[in-house]
């Protein structure tokens, strides 16, 4: 999957989230491009809850995105885009290069210190950095979040953040759900930048000491307050010895030939042998090891860039279009609705959105059949006269009100009835509650209630406010799954 992909994706899902309604974007047009994903892209299966989503549904879901794409509609990334992340890379590469040149060039001295110390310090804060990495990949791994420098930054930069509207929720989801796929990618990238920029910056370093080697001779000696020719031996002999041994280079034997190299002494020796000492202990040091850091960081954030959105099948988005993507027979799912006071059932729209709802369960071809609602006291032997017409069903939808107290000799004989009654069928039960009316404050401990009330029966609910759910959870709401 491409990044284009990727981000067509990511738009979609924030217009359609952020438009519950059908209002900007039609449920006709929806409808239509999942259709014809289906016939460009295949039949993607069923969603399941809390697992990955297939190959098949990810061209399927790809397919559709597509298809439902408007350019106005969403902010594009274009300073994250990956041909700029290149030439950003590139960047880097050739500033560090040009700098490591200069900060040799820059210098006019024809002595080679032995004890160079910049040369020292340059592979001391490399071992620093190898340190660090390692704690890093021995360290326990902590869950990712939008927190961090890398968040801090990207939130800001993220193009059309500033001067955004609070009700522009469409820009809003878009950007969240951005925000974790342009970190999984960009964060390996900018490693990778700046282990090739250290690369560069000694291969730059180098350059110059040997071009500048051309036209003058390098001398080679040391000086040091602290350190004795013993300690030059110790120290200086430790750092190149691994060079010594794969050049064939010889260091200084004895103390009187370190002795001999000590600048008091009016001494010195011609600088190549020592310089090509330190050069293969920068490449072996640095250079290798920072291409190979930088090449892993580089194949990580390539990997990112082309992998799918963190998303899961159970997801209530995934879920609903997958299941809607289920062709199939024409089924009849019975929809029971009880002791409904604070919803107008009757109106149209309602009805239209709970249509909807039963498509995106059941699948595109399956008919809602409306019964009558049932009133509090009248629940004993539904099935023998207002309900009498579910037998005929294959699945149905039961809807309730979530702002009745749940109670065991009303609610809970009649679900228990209902579930006898559809428990052996084709497309199972759904257990939905109607949100509407109630205070918002009071919704999670009213919503607790009904979920303990119901997991008491091994059923999970859907929640919904004039229809349109909020909170799903695909078939593990069915007591019987639909095969």
């Amino acid at each position: 999957m491409n990044s284009e992909t990727i981000q067509t994706l990511l738009r979609v899902r924030a217009f359609e989230e952020a438009d519950p309604e059908g209002k900007t974007l039609p449920f006709s047009d929806r409808d239509n491009a999942t259709l014809q994903a289906l016939t460009e892209a295949g039949d993607p299966g069923r969603a399941s809850e809390n697992k990955k989503i297939t190959r098949e549904q990810w061209k399927f879901l790809a397919r559709r995105a597509e298809i439902l794409q408007q350019q106005e509609q969403a902010d594009k990334v274009s300073f994250f885009s990956p041909a700029n992340a290149q030439r950003i890379s590139m960047g880097i590469c050739c500033a560090a290069f040009v700098l490591g040149a200069s900060s040799h060039m820059l210098g006019l001295s024809r002595s080679f210190d032995i004890v160079a110390l910049p040369i020292l310090v340059l592979l001391l804060w490399n071992a620093v950095v190898y340190g660090l990495i390692i704690y890093g990949w021995i360290r326990p791994a902590k869950t990712t979040t939008d927190h961090g420098m890398m968040g801090f930054w990207l939130k800001r930069l993220l193009p059309g953040n500033k001067g955004v509207p609070d009700a522009d929720k469409a820009s809003q989801l878009y950007r969240k759900h951005l925000l974790p796929w342009l970190r999984s990618w960009l964060t390996p990238s900018i490693v990778s930048w700046f282990h090739a920029g250290s690369a560069c910056f000694v291969l730059g370093l180098l350059a110059a000491i040997y071009l500048r080697g051309l036209n003058r001779e390098y001398v080679a000696l040391w000086e040091s307050t602290w350190l004795s020719a013993s300690g030059v031996n110790t120290f200086i002999g430790g750092i190149l010895s691994p060079a010594s041994w794969i050049s064939g280079i010889s260091l200084p034997a004895t103390l009187q030939d370190w002795e001999k190299l000590h600048r008091s002494n009016g001494g010195g020796v011609n600088a190549g042998s020592w310089i090509h000492l330190y050069a293969l202990t920068l490449v072996g040091g640095i250079v290798i090891p920072r291409v190979l850091l930088a090449g892993v960081s580089a194949l990580t954030a390539k990997r990112a860039l082309t992998s799918p959105p963190a998303w899961n099948a159970g997801e209530r988005y995934v879920a609903k279009l997958l299941n809607q993507s289920r062709s199939g027979e024409h089924s009849l799912i019975a929809i029971l609705p009880f002791d409904l006071k604070h919803i107008p059932i009757v109106t149209d729209d309602y009805r239209k959105t709970m249509e909807r709802l039963v498509r995106e369960t059941w699948g595109q071809n399956a008919v809602a059949c409306w019964l009558e609602c049932v009133p509090y006291g009248e629940e004993e032997e539904v099935f023998a006269r207002l309900w009498r017409d579910a037998v005929s069903c294959e699945g149905a939808l039961m809807l309730l009100d979530i702002n009745a107290t749940p109670e065991v000799e009303v609610h809970g004989a009649l679900i228990d009835a209902v579930v006898q009654q559809f428990a052996s069928s084709s497309q199972g039960l759904l257990i939905v509650l109607e949100s509407k009316g109630m205070n918002p404050a009071k919704l999670p401990t009213r919503l607790n209630l009904w979920k303990t009330f119901l997991l008491q029966r091994t059923i999970k609910p859907v929640v919904v406010c004039e229809g349109i759910a909020t909170d799903i959870f695909p078939f593990s709401s069915f007591i019987h799954q639909p095969t």
